[in-house]
């Protein structure tokens, strides 16, 4: 049996108070969380759409930096690090090659050496020379790559006759002189005194890996 407006009015109205109250916060409650399904469902929408718009933000942020880093990349010079190993080797290098080069400056020059052993001779009295010996040049670097430039110990072994004082004269004249020229070996042996047989061997370092050039004066 359906009732119309009316008879629930009355029915309503024949409710105690208390009764009535109730009812009226049950319909109200029902009636605001009817209301707010649509409103709550909008708002869930609107919440999701949020996090997927930050999270956008994001990966597009993400994907700029990569590019960016990328584009650095292909910009660099990928032999920069390389190149700049090569021009600290190379000025190194060239650095000791300087000091190399002071050095020798202080050496006699291989070729020069005959010359001047043969002037010294001439000056010192009491020594002449009966023989001379040129030894082969010695490489003083270990060196892998043979086109490298080297230093080479260059020597002579002289064979001289004279006197006590007359050698001492000859190889203090060697050790005053302003270029370097060393003595390696000396082997004095007295044969008739004061006469002796003297055999010495004297070194220089040069660039140079030719062997030292004699002339031959007989």
């Amino acid at each position: 049996m359906k009732l119309n407006y009316s008879q629930w009015q009355e029915k309503f109205a024949q409710l105690t108070l208390r009764e009535r109250v109730l009812i009226t916060a049950s319909s109200c409650v029902l009636l605001i969380w009817l209301c707010s399904l649509p409103v709550e469902h909008l708002y869930q929408k609107w919440c999701d759409q949020k996090a997927a718009y930050k999270e956008l933000i994001q990966q597009n942020q993400l994907s700029s930096q990569l590019n960016d880093s990328y584009r650095a990349r292909l910009e660099t010079d990928p032999n920069q690090d390389y190149r700049a190993q090569i021009d600290s080797l190379e000025a190194q290098k060239k650095a000791l090659d300087e000091q190399l080069e002071g050095q020798l400056i202080d050496m006699v020059s291989a070729t020069y050496m005959p010359t001047l052993l043969e002037d010294i001779l001439s000056k010192t009295t009491n020594v002449k020379l009966t023989g001379l010996q040129v030894v082969a040049p010695v490489p003083v670097l270990s060196m892998d790559d043979s086109s490298s430039e080297n230093l080479y110990r260059h020597g002579l072994k002289l064979k001289l006759t004279g006197d006590y004082f007359g050698f001492i004269k000859f190889v203090t004249a060697i050790d005053e002189l302003p270029n370097k020229l060393y003595w390696k070996r000396v082997n004095y042996s007295v044969t008739q005194y004061p006469k002796a047989e003297i055999e010495l061997e004297l070194e220089t370092v040069s660039i140079n890996k030719e062997l030292i050039r004699v002339a031959n004066n007989q």
